[in-house]
């Protein structure tokens, strides 16, 4: 499973907004800024700096929200492309133990 943010730029009348799907497939948005101080570009700096953020902690884009402990798990698990295929398979066998129990 490959865990892609995409953060794409959008205009509300006279401000920039940034916008996402968190994990739970939920549409989100982030006020970036008025449009008289930022530009077009220093917004989309912005978004992408948003997305590395999500890439690297997912929990940041859930305001206010709790993250379960098997969705986190499902998501450094597929995070760790560097691993060997066993190993990933312990990891996983690890994840179905800390769920079970």
């Amino acid at each position: 499973m490959s865990i892609k943010s995409t953060v794409t730029l959008s205009s509300n009348g006279k401000y920039w907004q940034a916008l996402y799907y968190d994990n739970t497939g939920q549409r989100r948005a982030k006020g970036l800024g008025p449009k008289k101080e930022l530009s077009r570009r220093k917004a989309k700096v912005m978004c992408d700096r948003l997305a590395a953020e999500l890439q690297l902690n997912p929990v940041c884009g859930l305001p206010g929200r709790a993250f379960r402990l098997g969705d986190y798990l499902e998501r450094y698990i597929a995070s760790r492309t560097d691993l060997r295929p066993k190993t990933l398979e312990l990891h996983k066998l690890t994840r179905t133990h800390f769920i079970t129990s």
